[in-house]
C-alpha cells in the first residue's frame, strides 16, 4: 500500500534583514518599474522589455 505525500504548494514570502526587505512582485508595482525602466534606460540597453509592462506581468503568471 503506498501513501502520497500532500503537494507542497508554495507561498509568497517577504524577506527582511536590516534595511533590506524582499517583497513578493504585484500588479501595483508594475507602473513604478516601468518608470524605473525609463529613466535608466542607457544601463538596460542589452535588456530586453524592461519599459513594457507586459514583460513584468510574466513574472506574476
Amino acid at each position: 500500500m503506498s501513501r502520497r505525500a500532500p503537494m507542497f504548494k508554495p507561498l509568497p514570502i517577504t524577506l527582511q534583514r536590516g534595511a533590506l526587505r524582499l517583497e513578493p512582485l504585484v500588479e501595483a508595482d508594475i507602473p513604478e518599474l516601468v518608470s524605473l525602466a525609463e529613466a535608466n534606460r542607457e544601463a538596460l540597453q542589452y535588456m530586453d522589455g524592461p519599459t513594457r509592462p507586459d514583460w513584468y506581468r510574466q513574472s506574476l503568471a
